[in-house]
């Protein structure tokens, strides 16, 4: 008789952490991701501000410290489509723990 109490009350203890888990995880998640895009779009941003105000130089290393931070294949070209700052050769090996 206790073990089958058991059994169901840790079977209704497992579905109600899952319930409440959930919704909790997907709300993270989806932060999360819209932290990262408005980062992203604030990069873009900031590139395009360095692009008008023709300052190649600080958008190349805007560009390379960018790369080092989020280990991102991006490179900028310009009306032309010419390279302004070429991709990097490999994606960047940096520790997760450092990123």
């Amino acid at each position: 008789m206790r073990a089958r109490l058991l059994v169901v009350l840790l079977a209704f203890s497992v579905t109600a952490v899952a319930a409440f888990a959930w919704p909790l995880l997907t709300v993270t998640a989806r932060e999360r991701t819209q932290q990262l895009s408005i980062g992203r779009t604030a990069d873009l941003a900031r590139f395009a501000g360095l692009v008008q105000q023709d300052d190649s130089e600080q958008l190349v290393s805007e560009v390379n410290r960018t790369r080092l931070c989020t280990a991102s294949r991006s490179w900028v070209v310009n009306a032309q489509r010419q390279p302004i700052s070429p991709p990097a050769a490999s994606p960047c090996r940096m520790p997760m723990w450092r990123r």
